[in-house]
């Protein structure tokens, strides 16, 4: 076995996700199948091959179940024992802060609840007060929680966060007195990020200093989503590509320029990666290239060929072993793949450049030809291999990221070494106005075709269908295994990815043309609440704006996935924050044609820039795309909206009522019935579904009967030739 660590760190992974589901108890299983593949073995007269991988598996397995076993038992189980149902005192040192959307979170270390001191790390969602690194913050919340969902609670335990809570109360900032390396790591950011204001447009020096240090917390709500439309968002998320340019400048500088021997470039390289890796956080995507690039250089000490394959599987296996609960970060998984198909792939790629040069092609038309050539490949490329990621886990796919890849990267990567030149030379304003006229230059061309693609009709496609979800999947195998198989058969090639290219095409116009004539409603999680989005044909409607304001970021995810900067409807049924404490923020986030809001007075909604076709009103019927008709109560007894169609019907009650008295007789059966809370004690056989948005447990035995706490999102589609069909998903 030349290459020990594609089997070990493959059999470490596998072992891992299986405990994380099914426990440690699985790793009996996973010994009977070794048990089991013996009698293959011999069949097949391959003795010493099968030895070895027995050998492998079984220190996998070890491996794994003791770094899985000691990592709960020394961080999580110590940490549940903070867990309150009560309000408690939380304080802690800040050693992260952010915003998503417009929720502020902090990560506290050295934590006391309740007086009752822990090393577990807590995630606190609250309200914004300015705070530094190393500050103590001291929480008034409203109840201390381990992450009560497998995925969510693996994928914040990734990250070293153990427990979670919420305050809506003030926040009390002590300064420190000592501190960390952490805080000068802050300091460095800050300051990079401020000479970038001085240089360059606005929205540029943010979305630069996103790309060079990973602080995205300058870039606008609007920004953001045409990136993640248009699918290049990978380049603010500070990644092995990075850190791989960064570490082969300085490498070049040091061998090229200053002729500097092997043993002073590896020391200097190697430092550097260390800080990158602290600088960004260590997160797992730059550590897995923080190891790769130290495997590369320390066999230029030793004049030793590193392979990048098992340097790959050899940094995913040391980075589960002192983290075994990466294997359900997102972030690995994206990087992983992304990397092993560039790796793969490379004789491919790289096919075209070295038959040019053999036909003695040289020149600068060549090199920039090559260079957008290779770049776009490597594009397109990772783009392929972590599609089955970004469709299981987001459900949806940018159907125009290869395109938007190609016509971005081989540009956007200039941005990064010429933005550090502009700061290098910031004290010669002469060559520092150069580097900032370019950048700007780079990053308005990339803004455009960012903004123009992400606006295209067909530019996300919808793949939270199990069909769509297994066909894109399987779409994206066999073209992987296509390029793998026939790499030297080129005519084969051609016709396997012409073919794969097609159906993909037909797949997704297929899906985008098939929600014209679809209803669908979904509920997001957000506790007692109503939060609804509603889709027929090409319009997008929000109804109900609703729930708990540490979880707001549950509806936003869906309007931003939603393939449209622009609703055509929404409606804000009252002042509470479970009913409309999301207003303010989908106000900002998106463009609407029409607003209906109830005669309350909203103050904190005022503020915000309200549609033109804003309507004040208790009752009004909104005709949708000519046929879909919507009709809105909202008086002293009853506060609700009904859906109606030739094939489809929804009542969603936006207050919790005690029977259907004070609701219309007509509204009493339908499709689909959207509650909060307790449930009705009417009779509520009349619909088909049931669907319950609340934050605590409720006693049911109806098959046809979902809540949000229970099933996580909830989503219903009335297809007219597809029937009825349910989607639950955390």
């Amino acid at each position: 076995m030349s290459r020990p660590f594609i089997f070990l760190g493959s059999a470490i992974f596998i072992s891992l996700f299986i405990y994380s589901y099914l426990g440690v108890q699985a790793a009996v299983a996973v010994f009977a199948v070794c048990i089991a593949v013996t009698p293959i073995a011999y069949l097949l007269r391959r003795k010493h091959v099968f030895f070895k991988a027995v050998f492998l598996m079984s220190l996998a397995v070890v491996i794994s179940s003791t770094a899985f076993t000691a990592k709960i038992v020394n961080g999580y189980m110590p940490a549940l024992e903070l867990c309150t149902d009560e309000k408690a005192v939380v304080s802690g040192v800040l050693i992260e802060q952010g915003k998503y959307y417009d929720n502020h979170y902090y990560v506290l270390k050295n934590v006391s609840v309740n007086s009752v001191e822990s090393d577990s790390r807590i995630r606190i969602t609250g309200k914004y007060k300015a705070a530094e690194t190393d500050d103590v913050l001291t929480f008034n919340v409203t109840k201390v929680n381990a992450v009560a969902d497998t995925q969510s609670r693996l994928r914040y335990m990734a990250d070293g966060i153990y427990l979670t809570a919420y305050s809506n109360e003030s926040v009390k900032v002590e300064k420190a007195e000592k501190h960390s390396a952490l805080y000068y790591l802050d300091e460095f950011k800050k300051n990079v990020s401020g000479k970038f204001d001085d240089s360059l447009d606005k929205d540029y020096s943010s979305a630069v200093t996103a790309m060079v240090v990973g602080d995205t917390s300058g870039l606008s709500e609007e920004v953001l989503q045409n990136f993640r439309y248009s699918g290049i968002a990978h380049l603010f998320a500070v990644s092995g590509f990075h850190l791989s340019l960064w570490t082969s400048v300085i490498y070049f500088c040091l061998r090229k320029i200053f002729g500097i021997r092997n043993n002073v470039v590896f020391v200097v390289s190697a430092v550097f990666v260390l800080f990158f890796m602290a600088l960004t956080g260590f997160t797992q995507s730059v550590v897995r290239a923080g190891i790769m690039q130290l495997v590369f250089l320390l066999g230029g000490v030793v004049k030793y060929k590193s392979d990048s394959l098992n340097s790959l599987f050899f940094a995913l296996t040391v980075i589960l072993c002192i983290n075994p609960f990466a294997v359900m970060s997102i972030s690995l998984h994206m990087s992983f793949l992304a990397t092993l198909g560039i790796v793969t792939l490379s004789q491919i790629i790289m096919k075209p450049v070295k038959k040019a040069e053999r036909k003695s092609l040289r020149g600068v038309c060549y090199s920039a030809v090559s260079s957008f050539y290779i770049t776009a490949a490597i594009s397109v490329t990772a783009t392929i291999f972590t599609l089955p990621v970004s469709v299981l886990n987001f459900e949806y796919y940018s159907f125009a990221a290869p395109l938007t890849n190609v016509l971005c990267m081989p540009v956007a990567e200039l941005v990064m070494p010429l933005s550090c030149l502009g700061l290098a030379f910031s004290k010669i304003p002469v060559f520092s106005s150069v580097f900032s006229f370019v950048c700007n230059l780079i990053m308005k061309y990339v803004f455009f075709i960012t903004e123009k693609i992400a606006d295209c009709p067909f530019a996300v496609v919808d793949a939270k269908s199990a069909f769509m979800k297994i066909s894109v999947i399987l779409l994206t195998l066999f073209m992987i295994g296509a390029l793998t198989v026939f790499s030297q058969k080129q005519r084969k090639l051609a016709i396997s990815l012409c073919a794969c290219v097609v159906s993909f095409v037909l797949l997704s116009v297929s899906a985008e043309t098939a929600m014209y004539f679809t209803h669908e409603v979904t509920v997001a999680p957000v506790g007692n609440g109503i939060s609804v989005l509603y889709r027929t044909a090409d319009k997008n409607v929000i109804i109900g704006c609703g729930g708990e304001y540490r979880k707001s970021y549950l509806f936003t995810n869906l309007t931003s996935a939603v393939n449209t900067k622009k609703f055509d409807l929404i409606i804000i049924p009252g002042a509470s924050e479970t009913e409309s404490g999301f207003a303010g923020q989908l106000l900002r986030m998106h463009e609407f044609e029409k607003c209906i809001i109830s005669k309350e007075k909203f103050e904190d909604i005022n503020q915000k820039k309200l549609p033109e076709d804003t309507k004040i009103t208790s009752k009004t019927n909104i005709i949708i795309d000519g046929k879909c008709n919507i009709v809105y109560i909202n008086d002293e007894r009853f506060s609700g909206a009904r859906i109606t169609d030739d094939t489809f019907s929804c009542t969603i009650l936006f207050c919790p009522v005690a029977d259907f008295s004070c609701v219309p007789e007509d509204w009493l059966t339908g499709d689909l019935l959207v509650t909060r809370q307790n449930l009705p004690e009417a009779d509520i056989s009349g619909f088909e579904t049931v669907f319950v948005s609340t934050g605590s447990d409720i006693p049911f035995d109806n098959e046809n009967l979902y809540t949000t706490i229970e099933n996580g999102t909830l989503t219903f589609r009335a297809v007219p030739w597809g029937g009825k069909q349910i989607y639950a998903d955390f």
